[in-house]
């Protein structure tokens, strides 16, 4: 879709799972997924437990990237791995400490010191004033919540909770409570790249452009589905909303869980989602539908 109106497109990607096979290199121009061998899966271990470090070299990669398409328009994805189990101490940043919370807020220092070597670059170059730039997280990542560690295999706001900062260039700074997810990012920088939902390649975008919050449109609640399906016996589908968080367990053990996020953001409270006020969350959760 950028592509289409005039940007050079590229994705510099490190993990195995980025491989052309998945076909996630849909639409780029250059995909680079070569730095996949800097973290290899630990021995013995499940996929999700790696090591190595790679924060560096994808931002050299990318300052490359951008060197060689300064004097055109744009899109390039950067992925960043490092704050991923194993964590890992790096002695360019200070020590939080040694317990694995300490380690994974010391892997985030260590790739916030090489994000902003980018956002250097791109100062440098005089592009900060025209380039909008997105930061944010596949997932979360628990440490003991629920007696819950890692990620992957539950909905709970420790695993689904993450940063989203859009910066765009002219637009003063403010922070959004409005609910929003990753399906809002295409359309958001499609319309940033001058498209408009109505569109025909825009038709079936499922989420909605945020350029109106950005420029400062009040905030209003909207439902934020979710849904988690692992090996087929362990499925979830959630709406997340301003003050609610509705959790359908549809297998192995079907049941309901509801949280007010807006007084209890840890969700140690389950209860009643009507009691709770969160009757119309619970109603609008598609429990018994297979969503698109």
């Amino acid at each position: 879709m950028l592509s289409a109106r005039g940007l050079t497109s590229g994705a510099i990607t490190n993990y195995w799972y980025f491989d052309e096979v998945r076909r996630m290199n849909q639409g780029y121009a250059s995909y680079d997924n070569r730095n996949k061998r800097l973290h290899a899966q630990a021995p013995g271990e499940g996929p999700a437990h790696t090591r190595g470090s790679s924060s560096k070299e994808q931002t050299d990669k990318a300052i490359e990237f951008i060197g060689a398409h300064a004097g055109e328009r744009w899109h390039l994805w950067v992925h960043y791995y490092d704050p991923h189990y194993e964590y890992e101490a790096h002695p360019e940043v200070p020590s939080f400490g040694k317990a694995p919370v300490d380690l994974y807020d010391g892997e985030i220092r260590f790739t916030d010191l090489h994000l902003g070597r980018l956002l250097a670059d791109l100062d440098a170059r005089g592009l900060t004033d025209k380039t909008v730039v997105v930061v944010t997280g596949d997932h979360g990542e628990g440490f003991g919540e629920r007696g819950i560690d890692l990620h992957g295999y539950h909905l709970y706001a420790a695993q689904t909770k993450v940063p989203l900062i859009i910066a765009v260039p002219g637009l003063p700074p403010r922070r959004s409570t409005t609910p929003v997810g990753h399906v809002d990012i295409l359309p958001t920088l499609l319309n940033l790249a001058g498209g408009t939902a109505g569109d025909a390649d825009a038709a079936d975008l499922q989420g909605r452009s945020l350029l109106d919050l950005l420029a400062g449109a009040p905030d209003v609640d909207r439902p934020v589905f979710q849904q988690l399906s692992y090996e087929n016996d362990n499925e979830q589908r959630a709406i997340a909303t301003a003050r609610c968080h509705v959790i359908y367990n549809v297998s192995p053990t079907t049941s309901w869980e509801s949280y007010r996020i807006d007084r209890d953001p840890a969700e140690t409270a389950n209860g009643d989602a009507e009691a709770q006020g969160c009757g119309e969350a619970r109603r609008t959760s598609p429990a018994g539908t297979t969503p698109r």
